[in-house]
């Protein structure tokens, strides 16, 4: 080939590349189903006409804040998602990677510095810890193609604080002698503070608290046996500090009824008692009542009872009464407990129905329990979308399934 043909081919290849980078970015291809991949959760819609931002998701803040108090510990993961995932985002110096959906996460250690005096010579602080996320969107051109933009960087910064004077104190607990009432149809007792769910307790239910922890959220401690008690957070109660504690209910007998397949035991109390049921391992069911006494003499054993053998009561301790259902087979069909409207405690227990082999859907109703709901988000991903959306959508989707079968 002669020299010219081949210098006209370099500077032709030259041009094309030129011609290329100036056509700036293509379309952004569409987004993806949620449940494609892993990687396509509901991504935050993204455009070049939509000005950068940083969503933080965790830690919790409220609007406007950038403090997160308590004691500092030496790591943490902080998540969220930016508006394009083609930027570059850095926290705390280290480069994160960005999904496709925008979403980001990163785990950090924390280190701890003294700040400065404030301006009367006192620390507000004893120490703090910072966390900068910094974030850059990928250039882009304008309409006409002819001038390229690049967005200025971003930048949110967190303090992770340990607090020594000011209006952000340590939670503390002080002796409190209080009537709690529950106002709310979701209400539980955690087995600790802050620990896990542990008794759901019904509207209505009378509980007396004897100390409350007062910190970024309030919880009430609740005696409910020997070495026993559980936790409930302020907003499920309403407080009577001038109160009575509940009357202790004294028991004197119990009826059982049947009918078809569910055997109903009848409780009469003098208050709404909190109280749980345990499936024990060899199948028997165990209701404990926190607040009632024994002078039980006559239980109306469930006769023709298909679930229920019999009911036997005993006291625990002078705050725990116990009833045990002994069962005709080791699993129950189901179980549900509800005060009535004379304020009676209901314990109704279904045994399993008859199946036909050859059609065990026959007559048989499903109900899918999504979870969450209301106010109760869950856990949040990294682009805000909740474990109640996520729920709810695959709840949705298997009653799909089961009305097209």
């Amino acid at each position: 080939m002669q020299p010219q043909a081949t210098r006209a081919l370099f500077f032709l290849f030259i041009i094309t590349l030129f011609l290329m980078g100036c056509a700036g970015r293509g379309p952004r291809p569409e987004p993806q189903p949620y449940f494609d991949s892993p990687d396509t959760l509901p991504p935050p819609v993204v455009s070049d006409d939509i000005p950068p931002d940083i969503t933080l998701i965790y830690p919790h803040l409220a609007p406007g804040d950038t403090v997160v108090e308590g004691a500092i510990p030496d790591s943490v993961f902080v998540f969220g998602h930016v508006s394009d995932s083609r930027g570059r985002l850095t926290v705390n110096g280290a480069q994160i990677p960005i999904y496709r959906s925008g979403g980001w996460l990163a785990w950090i250690g924390l280190e701890r510095v003294v700040p400065p005096s404030d301006s009367n010579g006192t620390l507000r602080w004893e120490h703090v810890a910072p966390v900068t996320i910094r974030y850059t969107a990928p250039s882009y051109r304008v309409a006409d193609g002819n001038r390229l933009v690049q967005p200025e960087p971003l930048e949110k910064r967190i303090w992770f604080v340990e607090p020594v004077v000011g209006p952000l104190m340590e939670s503390r607990v002080d002796s409190l002698g209080a009537r709690l009432t529950v106002t709310d149809s979701i209400a539980v007792l955690r087995c600790g503070w802050p620990g896990t769910y542990d008794i759901f307790v019904p509207r209505g239910t009378v509980m007396w608290t004897d100390r409350v922890e007062r910190g970024w959220r309030t919880y009430y401690r609740v005696p409910l046996g020997t070495g026993f008690a559980g936790w409930i957070e302020e907003k499920y109660v309403s407080v009577d500090t001038a109160g009575s504690p509940p009357k202790q209910s004294v028991i004197y007998s119990m009826r059982a009824s049947v009918e078809g397949r569910e055997t109903r035991l009848q409780i009469p109390l003098r208050e709404k008692h909190p109280f749980r049921v345990r499936h024990e391992a060899d199948g028997r069911l165990v209701l404990s009542v926190y607040g009632a006494m024994s002078w039980t003499d006559l239980i109306i054993q469930p006769f023709n009872s298909s679930g229920v053998e019999e009911f036997r009561w005993a006291q625990r301790d002078t705050m725990t009464y116990e009833i045990t259902a002994f069962l005709t087979s080791d699993d129950p069909w189901g179980w549900f407990t509800e005060y009535d409207a004379h304020g009676n405690l209901v314990w109704t227990i279904r045994s399993a129905p008859e199946i036909d082999p050859d059609r065990p859907l026959q007559d048989v109703r499903i109900v899918l329990d999504a979870g969450h709901g209301g106010d109760n988000l869950g856990a949040i991903g990294t682009t805000g979308f909740t474990e109640k959306e996520a729920n709810l959508a695959l709840a949705e989707t298997v009653k799909a399934v089961l009305d097209s079968a």
